[in-house]
């Protein structure tokens, strides 16, 4: 999809308080004007374009626990039952996020499937060679699942270990760090499938704006403020720099404030919301007395995602980013064999071009060897179950690859990890 830059061009012109202060919101014609004139021929303002979105963040079967101990101070928790009443995947902001919700996502999804049962496997790590470590670390996660998501202690199975079955290198801080864990044991897609996040995506049209202001050389002026409103609400607030007439000001990340995203599907049949965006200027002298503009405006218009279509010449890139669990030495599991099958299979077109990107975090042969065999185990997965030309899946590998902060255990665990890259013209696919 195309982005446009355009330029918003906010005049102000400012005397002291002798000349009461002016603002002026001026626009270019947005270039989405000129492009769908049916849709928007009389329209002059600011327009936000809303793109659905589908984003898939993958969860470990690991909970970290600090050194010598069984408190779980790295993860967002409730402290009530209540608070878990209104709890939602939709909520999740990205993959560490899921990470960090790892037990709510459980609690929510053992919640929701009440027949199925998962084990508990506490491992105190080789620095601490204590049972009694390991079985308080997987007691402490049952004990949040029971008294605080009402899951039934006898669906969860706790065992005690000193390693983990497939440990980390016992011989390195960090692989010590990653030892002390507890692993959720389940090949349930139900429970540990990936996160799927409805996003909806706003593309502000013209994307940035110009501020220029009129030379303010009298000293007794001692702040210039911009004050910008959304449907009579305040918005954004500008500060001007003494001696600054023009400031540029990139609001595409602000515009999202302005319609807050729905949490389902937006409604085609009705009509497409509107609103008034106002500026206006204040001034500030030395004694604390403040003069102000009048107030100026301009429209804003939403085009939701279902009215205006993909240009069908662009491409849509669709990321799917894979970990990989330390069971899987040389080949993709049943968990990853499902989420390949169930969600990225059916993305492929025979239009697409399909890269895999194999990373291992750290550079050594054993890593290397281990991105390479993981990335052949998937692209031999995919070769037969497409429509695609084996020339249009290439592959990739990065022994030294970081995806995320390595500085904690998992970080590093998910930086071992695939992505299944999946390139398709607009045509060929659904948004």
């Amino acid at each position: 999809m195309r982005v446009f830059f355009s330029s918003l061009f906010l005049l102000v012109g400012v005397a002291a308080f002798a000349q009461h202060p002016t603002v002026t919101w001026e626009t270019e014609k947005p270039d989405h004007v000129q492009d769908y004139p049916d849709k928007l021929k009389d329209f002059h303002g600011v327009v936000i374009f809303e793109r659905s979105t589908v984003e898939v963040f993958s969860l470990l079967n690991m909970i970290f626990f600090p050194k010598d101990s069984s408190s779980l101070r790295r993860y967002l928790l409730f402290s009530t039952p209540g608070q878990t009443a209104n709890y939602t995947e939709d909520t999740t902001t990205g993959t560490i996020d899921a990470h960090s919700n790892s037990l709510n996502i459980l609690g929510y999804r053992l919640r929701n499937n009440p027949t199925i049962t998962i084990g508990l496997t506490g491992c105190s790590g080789n620095d601490n060679g204590k049972l009694d470590l390991a079985t308080a670390r997987a007691q402490t996660i049952k004990q949040y699942l029971v008294t605080i998501w009402g899951i039934d202690p006898k669906r969860i199975k706790t065992t005690a270990r000193i390693l983990p079955e497939h440990p980390s290198d016992v011989n390195t801080k960090k692989g010590r760090e990653e030892n002390r864990r507890v692993e959720i044991i389940s090949d349930d897609w139900n429970i540990m499938g990936p996160v799927i996040a409805t996003r909806y995506v706003r593309y502000p049209d013209p994307r940035r704006a110009l501020l220029y202001i009129s030379p303010i050389t009298d000293p007794i002026i001692t702040k210039r403020t911009i004050k910008i409103s959304y449907q009579d609400k305040p918005w954004a607030t500008i500060e001007v720099p003494k001696g600054d007439t023009t400031i540029e000001w990139n609001w595409h990340s602000d515009a999202t404030r302005i319609l807050p995203a729905p949490n389902g599907i937006t409604n085609p049949k009705l009509p497409p919301p509107e609103g008034v965006l106002t500026a206006q200027l204040f001034l500030t002298d030395a004694h604390g007395r403040t003069t102000e503009s009048a107030i100026d405006s301009i429209g804003i218009k939403l085009i939701p995602y279902q009215t205006i279509p993909e240009n069908p010449t662009a491409m849509r890139r669709e990321v799917y980013y894979i970990p990989l669990r330390m069971d899987e030495q040389q080949a993709i599991g049943k968990l990853n064999k499902t989420y390949i099958d169930s969600i990225i299979l059916s993305r492929i077109t025979p239009s697409s071009d399909v890269e895999i990107i194999g990373f291992m975090n750290e550079e050594s042969a054993k890593n290397q060897a281990r991105s390479e065999s993981i990335v052949a185990s998937i692209k031999k997965y995919l070769e037969p179950k497409t429509l695609i030309s084996n020339s249009n899946i290439t592959t990739k590998y990065y022994s030294n690859g970081v995806l995320f902060d390595p500085t904690f255990p998992e970080g590093r665990m998910f930086n071992r990890s695939a992505e299944v890259i999946i390139d398709t013209p607009w045509d060929y696919g659904s948004r």
